[in-house]
């Protein structure tokens, strides 16, 4: 018969050792399926990722051509002539003039505005929406995360920006050609109608640029990230899912520092 040393009731050591394994086990896929549920359910992750790829990464398409027309005359200013608290009214404004107005209350009380410090720029320059986030939801997402939210939002500003300024420049070609413009001033003809060739070039360069940023990079990459959340085993792979969300969008976006 086996000796106390190598036996308890009737079970070999090795025997209860992999039943007490396999206890921990239990109780610790317990643990990370409870977590993921809580992180997913009742801190509602999916929604607040779901907020920033719309408005940090400017995916709410109206809310943010509404937006822009409304902060065209503040962010014309020089920086210093900025104040966050009038930023933010006009936020507020666009909110409420779009589907924006629509996603929960607790989304819509995290946006904000954050300035950069740079003061001898204009307010395009330093201008940038910003999401406030808390615990635990900062264990997914990290001040890092923001930093790169923050840069791939002032790239797609600025792409939306050149859009709008090419509209206005458009605008201008079809008021001056209704005025006949060339047939008055016979001289500009050849300069109106070579700015007007460099306008649609321009133009098709930003169509193309902003449909591959929109499509190609945030949509695909956000598929990617869904998959990986709904698949998700423990905290560490909603971590890793939205790390590999965020550089996979960053390196798309040749925003990486090795390109």
């Amino acid at each position: 018969s086996q000796s106390p040393a190598t036996s308890y009731n009737g079970w070999s050591v090795s025997e209860v050792w992999v039943g007490e394994l396999r206890v921990l086990a239990a109780e610790g896929k317990a643990t990370h399926d409870r977590l993921v549920y809580l992180m997913m359910e009742k801190f509602h992750l999916r929604t607040h990722l779901s907020a920033l790829k719309k408005f940090l990464l400017l995916g709410q398409g109206d809310f943010v051509a509404v937006l822009m027309d409304a902060l065209r005359e503040e962010l014309n200013k020089p920086a210093s002539e900025l104040h966050r608290h009038s930023l933010e009214g006009i936020v507020d404004g666009a909110l409420r003039n779009s589907n924006a107005q629509y996603e929960l209350p607790e989304v819509l009380e995290r946006l904000g505005v954050k300035l950069l410090l740079a003061q001898q720029d204009i307010g395009w320059e330093i201008f940038s929406l910003d999401y406030k986030v808390e615990a635990p939801l900062t264990s997914v997402i990290t001040k890092a995360s923001m930093v790169i939210y923050r840069q791939v939002f002032h790239l797609l500003w600025r792409l939306k920006r050149a859009d709008m300024l090419l509209g206005g420049t458009w605008r201008l070609h079809m008021m001056s050609a209704k005025m006949q413009m060339a047939k008055r001033l016979p001289r500009l003809s050849a300069t109106l109608h070579d700015a007007n060739l460099v306008r649609n070039r321009m133009w098709h360069l930003f169509q193309n640029l902003s449909n591959y940023m929109m499509f190609e990079v945030l949509e695909e990459s956000w598929t990617m990230l869904e998959s990986k959340l709904d698949s998700a085993k423990d905290l560490d792979d909603l971590i890793a899912a939205h790390e590999d969300y965020l550089q996979t969008v960053k390196s798309k976006a040749l925003l990486s520092a090795e390109l």
